[in-house]
C-alpha cells in the first residue's frame, strides 16, 4: 500500500514547480501529528476529533493525567488512522517545564514497525 500526501510545509520542488509529496512512512506520520494537534472544536460537525493534547498543556497537572492523554491518543489513532496499527502510546508530562513528551510506536504496512516522538511546550 502506497500512502501519499502533500507536504504541509509547503515547499516547491524546484525542477517541476509542483508542491513537494511526503510517501509512505513520512506521509503517515505527517497525518498522526496533524491529526493529534487538532484542538477541541477545530473540527466543525466532529466535536469528537481532538485528542486535547494542548489543553493537558494548561490544566493543573493530576496523576492520571498522563494515562487520560495515552487513552486519548489511543481512541483517536484507532478511529481516525486506518492505515496504523498501534503498539505503544507513552505520554509523559513535566509539570515543572510545562511539556508533554509523546512517543508512539505502531505499525504501518504490516510488518513495518516505526515511531513517531514529539513534544509540546507551553509558551508564555
Amino acid at each position: 500500500m502506497i500512502s501519499k500526501d502533500i507536504d504541509l510545509n509547503f515547499n516547491i520542488n524546484p525542477i517541476t514547480g509542483d508542491l513537494n509529496r511526503k510517501k509512505d512512512s513520512e506521509a503517515v506520520k505527517q497525518a498522526l501529528k496533524t491529526l493529534l494537534l487538532l484542538g477541541l472544536f477545530e473540527k466543525p460537525f466532529n466535536s469528537d476529533l481532538n485528542a486535547n493534547i494542548r489543553g493537558f498543556l494548561f490544566e493543573n497537572y493530576l496523576i492520571n493525567a498522563d494515562k487520560e492523554l495515552e487513552n486519548n491518543i489511543r481512541r483517536i489513532i484507532t478511529k481516525y488512522e486506518p492505515r496504523v496499527t498501534l503498539r505503544k502510546v507513552l505520554a509523559t508530562a513535566t509539570p515543572n517545564q510545562n511539556a508533554i513528551d509523546i512517543t508512539i510506536e505502531y505499525y504501518f504496512t504490516g510488518n513495518k514497525e516505526e515511531t513517531l516522538n514529539f513534544s509540546l511546550e507551553r509558551t508564555r
